[in-house]
């Protein structure tokens, strides 16, 4: 006998029965049962359009929300998330060319 998802008996040991799709879950505000897990997972996530580099926030079901993650929520003052400049990139591009040349001596 093939079953997607085996029944459990009181102890919670599988049981040479076929479970019902979403028998005896309750599931928390926001989430349903999925027939396809048999377990409760978030609600369609049904948001507008939007540009949230960091992705969404995330309830206490861990499901999405709208609203955009904040970079940098716990950082210190002395941290930042931008990305380097065109300087910023030349310099470390250099860095690592010097890197190569600093085994064969001085170069000047």
């Amino acid at each position: 006998m093939y079953c997607d998802f085996w029944a459990k008996d009181e102890k919670g040991c599988e049981i040479c029965q076929c479970e019902e799709l979403c028998q005896n879950h309750t599931c928390p505000k926001g989430t349903l049962c999925s027939s396809v897990t048999n377990r409760c997972d978030c609600e369609d996530f049904n948001c507008p359009p939007s540009y949230c580099p960091h992705g969404f926030e995330t309830d206490e079901n861990e499901c999405e929300v709208c609203i955009c993650k904040q970079p940098c929520v716990d950082c210190s003052t002395t941290t930042t998330t931008k990305k380097p400049g065109v300087l910023d990139r030349v310099k470390n591009w250099f860095k690592g060319k010097w890197g190569k040349f600093k085994k064969w001596g001085k170069i000047w």
